[in-house]
């Protein structure tokens, strides 16, 4: 088996290696990188953008875009909180909030797939929507929690010490929807949809139905990382997800789904994000810039892009 296509078969194998090489160096920096209190903040540093990324990761597989997440996060912090503030039992506000952001996902899918417009201008405007609206309701102030917070603890608390429990959600997500798309019929839906769309449609696959329900993921897990924000800040915070949309892309590419659609991996994005967060971490430790964090994730991501750009066209 050639390097490239074992890489195309197993596309987080890139990553592992970038993450092994920037653990190494950051390690031989410090001598504090490679402890249990840095790799346990590096991890919750990555868990609340790694469940938006887990539902981005599986809609880019099935060939879409959401530009919106970041957006959709601001929004359910301002609805739990709303709830939660006028005496709404907690659980309820809960679950009636990632319902409502659910149904934000399924209206970027319906305008996208109903109306043929590109998922990248739907959800850019509904991006701005949605912040905009947030924004203007509060008017730009931060709303703060005033309700029970024992739901909370569940939601994003630190029961064991440095690990918050944002971790334990993200951990959990992961291998779920792992498991949904590596080893299902529906993630056999995902992948073909990706892949090849009339192929997929016509093998029988409801195509349509397939990224609606990944649209509906996406919202619904860009609004529970909202929910779980609200237990490390106890308010709904104006500036709250912005970038967050860009972040989680970036982490999907870097973890080997493709632009277009068709491949991917859970696991990829997973390592995708730790790696994120660890350069973060790192740069901060070695006494460097962290302004530098943006300029190598993007070397890094365009990298990954080259490389996963490379391995498909040898294969076909």
């Amino acid at each position: 088996m050639s390097i490239s296509t074992f890489i195309e078969k197993h596309p987080e194998v890139g990553v592992a290696v970038a993450l092994v090489g920037f653990m190494f160096i950051f390690s031989m920096g410090s001598a504090k990188f490679l402890t249990l209190a840095s790799v346990t903040s590096i991890f919750t540093l990555a868990a609340e953008l790694g469940i938006i990324a887990v539902g981005v990761s599986m809609l880019m597989v099935s060939g879409e875009f959401d530009l919106s997440v970041g957006s959709v996060l601001l929004t359910s912090t301002l609805i739990f909180t709303s709830l939660a503030n006028a005496g709404v039992f907690v659980p309820i506000a809960f679950l009636l909030t990632l319902g409502a952001c659910a149904l934000i996902g399924l209206l970027n899918g319906i305008i996208t797939i109903k109306l043929r417009i590109p998922s990248f201008i739907t959800t850019l405007g509904t991006m701005m929507l949605w912040r905009g609206m947030t924004i203007f309701a509060t008017g730009g102030h931060t709303i703060a929690w005033r309700a029970e917070t024992d739901f909370l603890q569940i939601l994003g608390g630190n029961p064991f010490s440095m690990f918050r429990m944002t971790g334990v959600w993200f951990v959990g997500l992961a291998v779920v929807f792992f498991i949904i798309l590596h080893k299902t019929r529906y993630g056999n839906w995902v992948f073909a949809t990706g892949g090849n769309l009339e192929a997929a449609r016509n093998i029988g696959v409801n195509v349509n139905r397939v990224k609606l329900i990944n649209f509906m993921i996406c919202g619904l897990l860009a609004g529970l990382a909202g929910v779980c924000s609200i237990a490390r800040h106890h308010a709904a915070v104006a500036q709250l997800g912005m970038g967050k949309e860009l972040e989680a892309i970036a982490a999907c590419v870097i973890g080997g789904n493709l632009l277009t659609g068709g491949r991917g991996t859970i696991l990829g994005t997973f390592i995708g994000l730790y790696l994120l967060s660890m350069i973060r971490t790192g740069l901060v430790m070695l006494g460097i810039s962290s302004y530098l964090y943006l300029p190598i994730t993007g070397v890094i991501m365009v990298i990954a892009v080259v490389i996963n750009t490379f391995t498909t066209r040898i294969k076909r």
